[in-house]
């Protein structure tokens, strides 16, 4: 699946990939890294004021994840 996202004022495609938490840190713990942080960013306050509706769906449906593991 792809969605248009315009997160820094230029519109650009994206490939999303929804899945379970469980199936993207697995292959990490089975390769041997140690999880170091997760964060599942929101939408910032820049955000709402330009568009409340996105801002609204991401604060219910994140559409980012950011994982830091080491090894």
């Amino acid at each position: 699946m792809e969605y248009p996202w315009t997160g820094f004022g230029e519109r650009v495609v994206m490939p999303s990939y929804r899945r379970p938490l469980n199936a993207m840190l697995e292959p990490l713990d089975r390769a041997g890294f140690s999880l170091d942080r997760i964060i599942e960013t929101l939408p910032s306050e820049e955000c709402r004021r330009i568009d409340s509706e996105t801002y609204e769906q991401t604060l219910r449906k994140p559409s980012f994840l950011c994982i830091r593991a080491n090894k």
